[in-house]
């Protein structure tokens, strides 16, 4: 649907939208200067000159009154988590590369990447968002659940923790915007393709300044956080491995639970709840059988706990136990072993290793 014919139809619920470009790559550049301002008289006088524009959205946030749960991968898995966290909402959007966003009613939000550096997931509360009915060259913004007219009876988002002290629009001139700036759009690096898309992440998230930083110095803070990203040093939003070294000692012994707390420890924080479903076995490159012996010593010897228990259409819920939480007061920091884990962290325990030990590892 063109902006001609949606523009209309967000006005009636108060909600200014413009146009915007998104290239052939997923860029996606408003169409006009000083977005931000637009309001509904001036959303319509653009209908005269972007009629035919077939993408367009909106700042999200006090003006919209809406806060966008972004959830970047196409997982519906993650979907409903993330809705059993932070409640249901009747309006949820499938963007063209086809992940999901889920509509709520603003509650004060800022715009937040990776809060939870163990799921994909932006909180936007600031900043602007592609509307749903939206086309671009990888496809359509479509509602997959409820309508336009759901956005009168948003619920609010729950379980929140958010740092109320980095609020981007209470941030003035030598308040530590330079530095939450960095910090911020490090963790959205990971997701982008370019320095491109960065950089006009780098710049949507400036504007939600009260004051915003200069042009010169937002390109300057990309660039670095770029070239960070590129040769891999990027660790913002990602979780690393943590043992001392008598849990090193401990566990070396046993390869398969080694690997399997390592990567959990390396996705999961260590207040998070998470999943150990037997699914795990085709990422980890194990029997099944294996994945559950090495989950279920796991649980013996107390690195895990298990919280809720397996129902139909739901896995199991773990958290961390009292073993994983222990560190002895002789050895200190100084030999505390940091191990970052990769994706190739199941290369280190082969198949060839289960062949030697057998299903009695």
């Amino acid at each position: 649907m063109a902006f001609l014919e949606s523009q209309p139809l967000y006005a009636r619920h108060n909600i200014p939208i413009f146009p915007v470009h998104i290239t052939a790559d997923g860029i996606k550049r408003p169409a006009i200067r000083h977005y931000q301002r637009v309001g509904l008289p001036g959303s319509a006088k653009l209908t005269r000159q972007f009629g035919d524009a077939q993408a367009f959205g909106f700042i999200c946030g006090e003006r919209s009154r809406i806060t966008v749960l972004d959830i970047d991968t196409p997982d519906e898995r993650v979907l409903a988590d993330a809705q059993s966290r932070h409640g249901k909402s009747p309006l949820v959007v499938r963007t063209a590369r086809k992940r999901f966003q889920v509509y709520h009613r603003h509650n004060g939000e800022s715009r937040q990447i990776r809060p939870y550096p163990d799921r994909p997931i932006d909180i936007l509360g600031g900043g602007f968002v592609v509307a749903p009915d939206s086309r671009g060259p990888q496809g359509q913004y479509e509602i997959i659940e409820g309508s336009l007219d759901d956005l009168d009876r948003l619920p609010r988002l729950a379980n929140l923790n958010e740092q109320r002290g980095n609020n981007a629009a209470q941030m003035t001139v030598g308040s530590g915007r330079n530095n939450f700036l960095f910090r911020q759009l490090s963790r959205e690096a990971h997701a982008c393709d370019n320095f491109d898309a960065l950089l006009i992440a780098h710049k949507q998230s400036n504007d939600d300044f009260d004051s915003p930083l200069p042009d010169d110095e937002v390109v300057r803070c990309t660039k670095s956080s770029w070239k960070m990203t590129i040769e891999g040093r990027n660790r913002f939003g990602q979780h690393g491995v943590s043992l001392s070294t008598s849990d090193v000692d401990r566990l070396v012994v046993d390869p398969h639970l080694f690997a399997l707390l390592s990567w959990l420890k390396a996705h999961h924080g260590p207040t998070n709840t998470f999943w150990v479903a037997n699914g795990l076995q085709e990422k980890l490159g194990w029997p099944r059988r294996q994945l559950k012996l090495a989950r279920q010593r796991a649980i013996d010897r107390g690195w895990l706990v298990q919280l809720s228990p397996a129902r139909r259409g739901s896995a199991a819920l773990y958290g961390w136990g009292p073993a994983s939480n222990r560190r002895s007061l002789k050895e200190g920091l100084r030999n505390t072993t940091h191990v970052y884990v990769e994706n190739s962290l199941p290369d280190l325990v082969p198949h060839s290793v289960e062949a030697q030990r057998g299903d009695s590892a």
